[in-house]
């Protein structure tokens, strides 16, 4: 009787589950609906619960083939669902999406999105992949991707459009503008930084990557922020090769972080649009900057705060060391807010301290601007925190918790005290209720990169694959400037060298960013078409969505008038999502403006099974 009782409470719980299965593909639930279990209600299997005409009723037995048929029905369900590809955020994705407010949102970049679609294209073989902030399952399964690219529309644009046009994208993303560090959409999908592998390969073929850049394999690219004052050199001027090989490049210099790290580090840059307003007062350390090389000076910087009336962490101390650990500045600092708590658990400050200091946070702007060399790289533990006491804006950087990792997981960071024990043998804060002393922290903080410098790049970090994802712009990028001399490649080789075949539709105005990075005789799977009209390119991009494995339709709404641009958008976009198949992946990005961050809405058009 048991037994029969176990395999028939089996057969229920299976019946309810292909049950709520199937209302939830026919209801089209969101995926994260479908990813909750359902709550089944459990069959009352001891018989102290069963009446006594439950107990004397005849029950029909079990069946083994009624099992099995269930059985079936559920294997069939789940090699249908892994015929499909499922697209699903992380946490960084999540902290991106619209649904999050504003204020706590933090934004992804474009070259977030360039790892997607080049992972959705092709898998494991992507020389990037979106795992910071996304996470793509079965792939393999797409049948092609559509992407619409919208100039002169952002985000805030798009919270206007109506809900039938916004429902068709059950992810919805804030990106940060290419207009915000002088880029444009072109740029930033089209240049592709090159892998470890793939510089070895050139440089065995081409015996150097300058030369590569000469042949056309790769080329050099320098985005800059700052006014950095750059060397001239004649067209045809040989640029020395150790500026461009991996291998030739000072070690220093391989560590400073890249505008898209400092952008993840938070770390405050000269943005233009939306993001100028958070940093709209801070100073730069310099009026003009000079390129750095092997003989850029290093300087520790390390800061104490304390809490102000307006909830903000504000400078009550700083002080600078140089590559020889001398200290060459220190300087207690008195807030213009009142000080609510002044921390002194950890910054040492009390109401005493700063009884009769006079010196204010403009003052050491000035001292450290005075001071400082216009190629001084400087150093510190998180050294964003110390930026934004100082409010001041430095291209160069080396942060201490990124280039030291001893967790094995990139986003994690170790303090200070705990990088000093372990590779220096000392030990500092540890003076209790005193503090931290400032000078004792920067001289950690020099002596760690000074170690690094002397051991190597590996040296202190438990990434194994470092070297490999540093290269691929996911956590360090080659260096020899304020934000980047990085060899790269471009994207249309890239999916050339995979066999996989791409069309761009625009007209000659938008076309132009991308003629670029591409070479009509030699990337035959790759197909520029021209048009006449922002209209026509909708019609051709429709055309060649089922022919090409990737369709970039990249279209302007610039010029339309504020009464057309909700029906065109919404036209352009129902027009690109019906020729998207089944299995297809559709991607929307509408750049931005100068006022405005971008949006990019992300759909599958995921077949249900049966």
């Amino acid at each position: 009787m048991s037994k029969a009782k176990r395999m028939e409470a089996k057969k229920r719980k299976i019946e309810a589950f292909l049950q709520v299965a199937k209302l939830n593909d026919e209801d089209g639930r969101k995926r994260t609906s479908l990813a909750k279990k359902p709550k089944l209600e459990e069959p009352e299997n001891d018989e102290k619960y069963e009446t006594d005409s439950e107990k004397n009723s005849p029950k029909e037995k079990l069946q083994g083939e009624s099992l099995d048929e269930l059985r079936k029905l559920l294997r069939e369900r789940k090699k249908k669902l892994q015929s499909i590809p499922n697209f699903n955020l992380k946490t960084k994705g999540h902290d991106a999406s619209l649904e999050i407010p504003e204020d706590l949102r933090t934004s992804l970049l474009m070259r977030d999105l360039q790892s997607l679609l080049l992972y959705a294209l092709m898998g494991t073989q992507a020389p990037v992949e979106p795992s910071r902030w996304c996470k793509f399952e079965q792939w393999n399964k797409l049948t092609h991707i559509n992407c619409l690219a919208i100039e002169g529309m952002g985000i805030e644009d798009f919270s206007k459009m109506p809900s039938s046009l916004k429902s068709i994208f059950p992810f919805q993303l804030e990106f940060v503008s290419p207009f915000s560090y002088n880029s444009t959409l072109a740029d930033d999908l089209s240049i592709l930084p090159l892998s470890i592998g793939r510089k070895r390969q050139l440089v065995q073929k081409y015996k150097s990557l300058e030369k590569a850049c000469k042949q056309d394999q790769a080329f050099k690219v320098f985005r800059s922020l700052f006014n950095v004052k750059t060397p001239s050199h004649k067209s045809d001027e040989k640029i020395p090769e150790s500026s461009l090989d991996s291998a030739e490049t000072p070690l220093k210099m391989k560590l400073m972080l890249n505008v898209t790290q400092m952008m993840e580090e938070n770390y405050p840059l000269p943005m233009t649009g939306p993001m100028s307003k958070r940093y709209a007062k801070y100073a730069f350390s310099q009026d003009e900057y000079k390129e750095v090389d092997e003989n850029s000076p290093l300087y520790a910087v390390d800061c104490e705060m304390c809490l102000t009336n307006i909830g903000k962490l504000e400078l009550t101390k700083v002080c600078v060391v140089d590559s020889d650990l001398n200290e060459i500045y220190q300087s207690l600092v008195k807030p213009r807010n009142r000080i609510v708590n002044y921390l002194t658990r950890f910054s040492g400050i009390t109401e005493a301290i700063l009884e009769n200091v006079e010196t204010r946070l403009e003052d050491v702007q000035q001292a450290l601007k005075k001071l400082l060399p216009p190629d001084a790289i400087w150093i510190g533990q998180s050294l964003n925190c110390d930026l934004n006491a100082l409010e001041m804006m430095h291209p160069y950087v080396i942060d201490t918790s990124v280039i030291y990792n001893i967790s094995g997981h990139p986003r994690r960071k170790t303090k200070l005290k705990i990088l000093t024990h372990m590779f220096l043998g000392e030990i500092i804060q540890d003076k209790g209720a005193g503090g931290h002393d400032p000078k004792e922290d920067a001289i950690a903080a020099m002596k760690l990169v000074l170690l690094k410098i002397e051991k190597g790049f590996n040296f202190g970090d438990a990434i194994k694959d470092n070297v490999h994802t540093q290269d691929l712009g996911l956590v360090n990028k080659e260096k020899s400037s304020s934000t980047s001399e990085v060899i790269s490649t471009s994207l249309f080789k890239e999916i050339q060298s995979k066999e996989k075949n791409m069309c761009v539709v625009g007209t000659q105005h938008i076309l132009e960013g991308y003629k670029k990075y591409w070479e009509n005789e030699n990337e035959s799977n790759v197909e520029l078409i021209e048009t006449p009209t922002d209209k026509e390119s909708i019609n051709k991009g429709c055309e060649s969505a089922f022919k090409h494995h990737l369709t970039l339709c990249h279209v302007s709404a610039g010029e339309l008038s504020e009464e057309k641009k909700v029906s065109q958008l919404k036209k352009w976009t129902k027009k690109l999502w019906d020729h998207t198949s089944t299995n297809g992946l559709f991607v929307t990005v509408w750049t931005g403006t100068p006022e405005q961050k971008a949006f990019v809405g992300i759909a599958l058009n995921k077949a249900i099974p049966s």
